[in-house]
């Protein structure tokens, strides 16, 4: 059951690329019953089955197909997933606890399973090299809704996450020294400010914001305390006719400059 939401979750949290929602969808379309290598003329569902895979079930079978109380382990060349449950005419149903390992990620999830669909009061635990993700709530059509954190290289987000996506909380980036740190607030599922960017040499940006690149005008505060309208364009801060780089290399914000694209003050001005 797991493996319906493994490769989303898993792929959004750490890279970004596909939502749960859209996972869930794509993996339960591909199911099948089959044999399981520890029972004779017995079958259990297998809702995203993979090449290779085995399927080894510890409790009683039924007119062939698991049955009752019982773990269902599911090898692969790569992976090992483990649910403990009831299984009723060979598919999960009631309250399941499943975790898969696949090389250095561990994923835990917990919660009521009827009809390939995680429901009710739940939880999921992810764990993955330096980054930890946890969080507990509700689910509602496979994507957990609930307070939860994450907790990686230099980030941490925490908040109310509806599935892959923080919904309502803060994220802050840049922890470690020698970086800038981002402090951004998030509703409705989208950045939204006030929204702050602290610089190692003690400069402070604070603006809306429209997403992580593209900043409204806001105001640039630097060490000594002086405030200077500034806008924070396509990753480059401008603050006059200088820039500093921020999430992008400096070649770049000087390819900007030359190009005048989103330089809109000629020189620092007081806000």
């Amino acid at each position: 059951m797991i493996k319906i939401l493994f490769a989303g979750l898993v792929c959004a949290l750490l890279s970004g690329c596909v939502s749960t929602e859209d996972a869930s969808q794509n993996l339960a379309e591909s199911g099948l019953w089959q044999h399981l290598g520890n029972h004779e003329n017995c079958v259990a569902w297998n809702p995203y089955p993979q090449d290779g895979e085995t399927l080894i079930w510890t409790g009683e079978c039924v007119n062939g197909k698991a049955e009752g109380e019982g773990e269902l382990i599911s090898k692969s060349d790569t992976a090992i997933e483990s649910c403990l449950g009831r299984l009723i005419g060979g598919k999960a149903s009631g309250y399941t606890v499943c975790e898969t390992e696949d090389g250095p990620i561990r994923v835990v999830m917990r919660g009521t399973v009827e009809q390939d669909q995680w429901t009710g009061s739940g939880g999921i635990w992810m764990k993955e090299s330096s980054t930890l993700f946890w969080q507990n709530g509700t689910w509602y059509d496979n994507a957990l809704a609930g307070y939860g954190e994450l907790h990686s290289s230099g980030k941490k987000c925490a908040g109310i996450w509806r599935g892959d996506k923080l919904d309502e909380g803060r994220c802050s980036y840049g922890l470690r020294g020698g970086s800038p740190r981002y402090d951004l607030e998030y509703k409705d599922g989208k950045p939204n400010g006030p929204n702050v960017i602290t610089f190692p040499n003690g400069g402070r940006y604070e603006a809306g914001l429209h997403d992580e690149k593209t900043h409204e005008t806001g105001v640039f505060t630097d060490a000594q305390g002086v405030q200077y309208k500034a806008a924070f364009i396509g990753g480059c801060l401008f603050v006059g006719d200088d820039y500093v780089g921020v999430t992008i290399d400096t070649a770049y914000c000087v390819y900007m400059k030359k190009q005048e694209r989103g330089f809109p003050f000629p020189r620092p001005s007081s806000p």
